[in-house]
C-alpha cells in the first residue's frame, strides 16, 4: 500500500543562516564562525567584572609610575602610550587565533584606554578645544570599530561612535539656525537608513563577509540613534520626577500652536517627516504587506500625526526598516522610543487635558475607521483545516465562555479595587476634623509643569529621622488657629496623624497637590496645607491656605 503522507518540510533558513553557510562553503570564514554568542550571559558579566578590576589595578600602577617620573605633563607621553595600546589591542583582537574571553575583555579595555590617552594627548599641547573632543573620540571609535573582528566589540564600537557624534552636535558652537541636538538626531538616522539600505545591497550581491562584518556595527549605530532620538524628545510623563533637570532637550511646557509653527519653519523638520514615507517605500520592496492600500492610508495618518513631533517619524522610520529586514530587537527598541516620544510630547505640550484627550480620540477614531475599512476589503478565502489537522495545530481548543468569564472576573476585580480606594478616600475627605500644617519650601520646578506641585511639610527632625518601622503616628500639637505642629510621636489617646516612610525619612502621605492646567500661579501663595484627619489618624490633603490662614479659592 502506497504511503500518501506528505513529507515533513523544515522551515526555510533565514537569510543570515543561508549566507553563513555559503560563506563557510566558499572558505570566506572559518567553520566555527557563528552569529550568536554561546557563552552564558552570567559568565560574560562576571568575566568582564574580573577583567575590569584587573585593568584598574594595572592602570593605577602605570599612572603612579608615570607621575613619579614627571611624564604626564607632555603630550608625547600620552600619544606614544595611547598609540601603542590601541595598535597592540587592535592587532591582537584582529588576529584569528583562539583567545579566552577574559583576554578579549582585557584587550578591549586596553583599546578604550588607548583611545582615551590619545584624546588627552590632543588636549595637552594641541589647539583642539574641549568642544571638539566628542568629534575626535567619535572618529577614533569609528576607525577602531571597523578594524575589530569580534562581533560584540563592533556593536559597542558602532554604538559609541554614534553617541559621541551626538554629543558633539550637542555642543557644536556654530550658528546653524536650529537646535544643535535636532541636527544630531537628524544626521544619525539618515546615516542609519543609508547604512541599512547599503548593507541590504551588499547582501543581494552575495558579499557575505562584508555583510557579516557590518551587521554588528549597524545594530550598535541604530540603537544609539534611537536612544539619542528619545533623549532629544525630552522628559516623558512622570519620568522627570527622578531624572536630572538637564535630561532631554525640552524644558517646561510649550504651546501647541507655537511649537508647530516653530517646527514648520525649518527645512530640517520637513526632511525628518520625509524619512517615514521614504523608509516605508523602501521597506515595501522587501515587505509586500506595506504596499496594501489600507496600510498606505495608515502611513498618511501617522505622517500627519508626526507633524507635531518630527522625532516620532524618525523612530517609526527606523522601526519599519528594522521590521522589513528582520531585525526584531531593533524594531522593539524603535517602538519603545516611539512610545517615549509620544509621552514626552503629551507631557511638554501646553494643552488642557480635554484638548489632549480630544486629540488622542480623533487619532484613534481615524485608525478605527481604517481598520473597519480594511475588513470590508475582499480577502482570499482561507481553506478550512481538517479536524485532525486542527487538533494538531490547536492543542488547547478555544473556550469562549471560559474566556469571557475570566475577562468579566478581571473587570470586576479591577473596578472593585478602584472603587474601594475611591470610597476610602472620600470617607477620609469628608471627616469633620481639619487642621493646617505648615508647608516646607516647595520645589519651584513642579509649578512649571502645570499639572501639580510637589509639597513638603514641616516635621520635627527627631520625628522625621526616626528609625523605620511598620507604623508611626505624629502628635498633632494644635494651636488656637488650628495650625498643627508635628514635633514628636503620638501617645495613646492623643490626636494623631499617620506618617509614611519615604526616601529615608518619615513624612506625611500627601507629597503632591494636583490642580487644573494653567492654574499654577494661584497656588504659589500656598503656605499651609489643609488636612482632614479621621480619629484613627488617616488624612487627606483637601486644600491649601495662604500665609494669613485663608483657604485658596
Amino acid at each position: 500500500m502506497m504511503n500518501t503522507t506528505a513529507p515533513k518540510t523544515s522551515p526555510a533558513p533565514s537569510r543570515w543562516v543561508t549566507g553563513l553557510q555559503q560563506a563557510i562553503e566558499q572558505g570566506i570564514i572559518g567553520p566555527s564562525y557563528s552569529l550568536e554568542e554561546h557563552t552564558p550571559w552570567s559568565t560574560m558579566v562576571l568575566t568582564f567584572i574580573g577583567a575590569f578590576i584587573s585593568s584598574l589595578l594595572f592602570i593605577a600602577c602605570f599612572g603612579l609610575i608615570a607621575y613619579e617620573l614627571d611624564l604626564i605633563d607632555s603630550s608625547v607621553f600620552f600619544f606614544i602610550c595611547g598609540f601603542l595600546g590601541t595598535v597592540s589591542a587592535l592587532v591582537t583582537l584582529h588576529s584569528k587565533s583562539q583567545r579566552r574571553l577574559f583576554a578579549e575583555y582585557l584587550l578591549f579595555i586596553l583599546l578604550v584606554v588607548g583611545i582615551g590617552l590619545i584624546t588627552v594627548g590632543f588636549l595637552v599641547d594641541s589647539p583642539i578645544r574641549e568642544k571638539q573632543v566628542p568629534l575626535l573620540i567619535s572618529i577614533l571609535c569609528g576607525i577602531c570599530t571597523f578594524a575589530l573582528s569580534i562581533n560584540w566589540g563592533r556593536a559597542i564600537g558602532g554604538f559609541a561612535t554614534a553617541m559621541w557624534l551626538y554629543l558633539y552636535f550637542q555642543v557644536f558652537p556654530g550658528a546653524i539656525g536650529f537646535p544643535q541636538s535636532y541636527v544630531a538626531v537628524l544626521t544619525l538616522p539618515l546615516v542609519a537608513m543609508v547604512f541599512i539600505a547599503a548593507q541590504q545591497s551588499i547582501v543581494r550581491q552575495g558579499r557575505w563577509k562584508l555583510a557579516l562584518h557590518l551587521e554588528p556595527i549597524l545594530c550598535g549605530w541604530v540603537a544609539a540613534t534611537l536612544i539619542a532620538v528619545a533623549i532629544s524628545a525630552g522628559q516623558a510623563m512622570f519620568v522627570g520626577g527622578f531624572l536630572p533637570t538637564s535630561f532631554g532637550a525640552t524644558s517646561g511646557k510649550t504651546a501647541f500652536g507655537s511649537l508647530l509653527v516653530e517646527y514648520m519653519r525649518y527645512p530640517l523638520t520637513w526632511i525628518s517627516l520625509a524619512t517615514l514615507p521614504i523608509a516605508w517605500w523602501w521597506s515595501g520592496m522587501h515587505w509586500k504587506v506595506l504596499q496594501h492600500g489600507r496600510v498606505i492610508a495608515l502611513l498618511l495618518v501617522v505622517t500627519v500625526f508626526s507633524c507635531i513631533s518630527p522625532l516620532l517619524a524618525i523612530s517609526l522610520a527606523l522601526g519599519t526598516m528594522a521590521l522589513a529586514t528582520q531585525r526584531y530587537r531593533i524594531a522593539i527598541l524603535a517602538g519603545i522610543a516611539a512610545l517615549w516620544i509620544i509621552g514626552a510630547l503629551y507631557y511638554n505640550l501646553h494643552m488642557t487635558l480635554a484638548h489632549k484627550a480630544a486629540w488622542l480620540a480623533i487619532t484613534g477614531l481615524v485608525l478605527l475607521v481604517l481598520a473597519f475599512a480594511g475588513k470590508s476589503l475582499k480577502q482570499p478565502a482561507a481553506q478550512t483545516p481538517s479536524p485532525a489537522a486542527q487538533s494538531k495545530t490547536t492543542p488547547f481548543p478555544a473556550r469562549p465562555v471560559v474566556s469571557m468569564a475570566l475577562l468579566a472576573l478581571a473587570a470586576v476585580v479591577a473596578f472593585g479595587g478602584i472603587n474601594s480606594s475611591i470610597w476610602k478616600q472620600e470617607q477620609i475627605r469628608s471627616a469633620d476634623f481639619q487642621v493646617l500644617i505648615p508647608l516646607a519650601p516647595v520645589d519651584p520646578r513642579s509649578l512649571m509643569q502645570g499639572d501639580y506641585m510637589v509639597v513638603n511639610f514641616e516635621i520635627g527632625s527627631a520625628l522625621a529621622n526616626a528609625p523605620e518601622q511598620a507604623r508611626r503616628y505624629a502628635y498633632l500639637d494644635i494651636g488656637p488657629d488650628h495650625v498643627a505642629r508635628l514635633h514628636r510621636e503620638a501617645r495613646e489617646g492623643e490626636p494623631r496623624i499617620e506618617l509614611v516612610y519615604r526616601s529615608g525619612r518619615w513624612t506625611l502621605p500627601a507629597d503632591a497637590w494636583f490642580f487644573q492646567e494653567g492654574d499654577g500661579k494661584r497656588w504659589e501663595a500656598a503656605h499651609y496645607g489643609i488636612f482632614t484627619v479621621t480619629p484613627d489618624g488617616q488624612s487627606a490633603l483637601v486644600n491649601m491656605a495662604t500665609s494669613d490662614l485663608q483657604p485658596i479659592q
